[in-house]
């Protein structure tokens, strides 16, 4: 059975006919009733008790009723299974004596809502059936509202007036005399027009949803935005729900999961505007696109303040992007020195160190750890490449090797300053956020690095720019836009 939560307003129990409180309890026949009660309505309840005892003449004429139609209870060879329709319909009264401002919205939601949380905890299996007709209009909204935030728990039901009351209010009186009002009572009476309806509050809900689904989608959190989303897909625009998937998809840095959902829409008549939301620069080829891709999600990790995720991502960037450096601005190819193992990972060659490019890098590295250990350190070509090898390739080249022409505008000063402040941040703080539970914030960061996270941050976009790799920095941003945009277009299609 279902259990009743209300309000209680100056239109219950009725005048001649039901009150909304009343006419809902006919009709859904609640097990138990939770009834919102203020000032003025408690006292009213404890004069006359005119609305706990209305539920009770309404309870004995609905079991009187059902007693009189064929029962199965009655019959020796059945069991007594529709016991419980007949079972008097439980009145529990919610007393908020000191509610006097009843036209506040947000406390009376507040309110309610603690109420209703209760309720669901208490009877998780039973639908929680909302009335949305009794009481203040702030009341009225306030459980309109929570009927859309508890969808799947919650049915609202609206009782329309009675035909005499849609032009004249009833007016009230001081005092209520329960038993003439339940004589008079047309309800009552056989075929009486039924005037409560369900309630979708599909629109409000969607508004509601998109509301949601905007924040997280400005946060960058599309798992998030899409979860919500998927629970209004048949109001939202299928192209929406799969801009969300691409979106994460792209986060995660799953090309091949983008690729296949922008597929879809490369032939449709909409494709050129349906393909706008699928906002991603134009790359030369994958190697940039994976690289100016990873490097865009390091980014959006910092904005969403997840600093150990940001630092996390920085070691294979920085040994990405000092590579790329070596060879735009000196063209020096680790490929003539190096080889890759089936992890990916880059490791010194030894079949490789007699080519003379090779001997010619080793012996740069050989010159840089001999300098800055003052002779107490070599440098040995074996095992993985690390950052600070490639670093120390950017200083030697940087004060030894001839410039590239199209490197020839770059400074090279603030080259060396810039990969030493990265590689610093990977050594002092990259480390210890990956190997250690520590609490990492800015300050943290800036305690470890002597820079602030945006100052790493602006240091990896001069990385770029020495790279020669083109990255557009606003590209989430207006990703964003474009999905929120049509998110706003969308109307309520369920």
């Amino acid at each position: 059975m279902a259990i009743l939560f209300s309000a209680v307003g100056n239109n219950d129990p009725g005048n001649n006919y039901d009150g909304p409180l009343l006419h809902i309890c006919r009709h859904y026949k609640p097990s138990i009733v939770y009834a919102v009660m203020s000032k003025d309505i408690l006292k009213n309840e404890k004069k006359d008790r005119r609305y706990s005892r209305s539920i009770e003449l309404l309870s004995q004429e609905l079991i009187n009723s059902q007693k009189s139609e064929k029962n199965p209870c009655q019959d020796e060879e059945n069991s007594c299974q529709d016991e419980e329709k007949f079972r008097q319909i439980e009145f529990k009264i919610l007393e908020e004596p000191e509610l006097e401002d009843v036209h506040l919205f947000d406390p009376i939601l507040i309110n309610f809502e603690k109420y209703l949380l209760q309720i669901m905890e208490d009877h998780p299996d039973e639908e929680i059936v909302l009335n949305l007709s009794s009481g203040t209009p702030a009341m009225k909204g306030a459980l309109n509202i929570l009927s859309a935030f508890y969808p799947y728990k919650t049915k609202g039901v609206q009782v329309a007036s009675p035909p005499f009351a849609r032009k004249n209010a009833s007016k009230k009186e001081s005092t209520f005399d329960v038993d003439e009002f339940w004589k008079n009572n047309k309800d009552n009476k056989p075929l009486t027009e039924k005037r409560d309806d369900v309630n979708e509050p599909q629109h409000l809900m969607l508004k509601m949803q998109k509301g949601i689904m905007e924040k997280f989608i400005r946060r960058y959190d599309y798992r998030g935005a899409l979860l919500t989303a998927q629970n209004i897909e048949k109001g939202l625009d299928p192209l929406i729900i799969d801009a969300l998937k691409w979106a994460a998809f792209r986060y995660e840095l799953n090309h091949e999961e983008m690729d296949l959902i922008q597929q879809k829409y490369k032939n449709t008549d909409s494709a050129s505007q349906d393909n706008s939301l699928f906002l991603t620069q134009s790359y030369e080829n994958d190697y940039d696109r994976n690289t100016a891709e990873y490097v865009l999600s390091v980014q959006v990790r910092l904005k969403r303040k997840a600093y150990v995720d940001f630092l996390r991502s920085i070691t294979p960037l920085v040994i990405e992007l000092f590579e790329r450096v070596l060879n735009q601005v000196f063209g020096i190819n680790l490929d003539k020195c190096t080889d890759f193992e089936e992890s990916g990972v880059r490791v010194w060659s030894e079949e490789k160190r007699e080519l003379n490019e090779c001997k010619e890098i080793l012996d740069a590295l050989d010159f840089q750890y001999d300098r800055i250990t003052k002779g107490r350190r070599k440098f040995k070509a074996e095992g993985p490449v690390y950052s600070d090898n490639l670093l120390q390739l950017i200083v030697y080249g940087s004060k030894h090797c001839p410039v590239l022409e199209d490197a020839s505008s770059i400074n090279l000063k603030e080259l060396r300053k810039t990969s030493d402040d990265v590689r610093r941040v990977e050594s002092k703080a990259r480390n210890t956020a990956a190997h250690e539970m520590v609490t990492i914030n800015d300050q943290w960061i800036e305690d470890k690095t002597d820079l602030t996270s945006e100052e790493i941050m602006d240091a990896i976009r001069r990385l770029c720019e020495f790279a020669g790799l083109k990255v557009d920095w606003d590209s989430y941003d207006k990703m964003n836009n474009q999905i929120i945009a049509k998110l706003d277009q969308t109307n309520n299609k369920a």
